[in-house]
């Protein structure tokens, strides 16, 4: 049983996941979102947020595996929370495994984009991620995947997403 339970409001109305306008995701990293909101948790066990648009330069891990239970059931309190289409929960399926500055994070990602992971993206590369964060239900930052550029060696330049996924 959860010992607390927070549900906070940061920022303005919620936007939908899928989304295609991706000038609204602006360059930062999980880390700097992490720091800045692990004081707002206190003891909650749930942080729920409208949605905050990042890209972020991840390194891919290589795996990708179901959907845990605890990322489902947060994004499911959040699409109920927002009062969004259930729809919006099922495009969440798997995870993919991505490391930042060492730290591991196991992020959903729309199942649509999965085989094209997989393709593009090699374990130990680098990708630039368009993730929306949505908040965190113990012990877990839940951050939506919902596009990925892969990044070439040679071109580490972030951009719009080759949107023919």
């Amino acid at each position: 049983m959860k010992a607390a339970f927070s549900l906070a409001i940061v920022g303005l109305m919620a936007s939908a996941v899928a989304d295609a306008d991706w000038s609204d995701y602006s360059p930062g990293t999980l880390h700097e979102i992490v720091d800045r909101h692990t004081e707002i948790l206190g003891e909650a066990d749930t942080l729920l947020v409208p949605g905050l648009k990042r890209t972020v330069h991840l390194e891919f891990g290589g795996e990708i595996r179901p959907l845990s239970d605890n990322a489902r059931s947060a994004i499911a309190e959040w699409v109920f929370s927002m009062q969004l289409s259930t729809d919006i929960a099922e495009l969440f399926h798997a995870e993919a495994l991505f490391r930042e500055s060492g730290t591991e994070y196991w992020l959903p990602i729309q199942q649509q984009l999965v085989p094209h992971l997989e393709e593009e993206v090699a374990a130990g590369d680098s990708a630039v991620l368009y993730v929306l964060w949505i908040g965190y239900e113990a012990p877990t930052w839940i951050f939506l995947i919902n596009e990925f550029q892969a990044v070439e060696p040679e071109n580490s330049r972030r951009g719009a997403p080759d949107t023919r996924h």
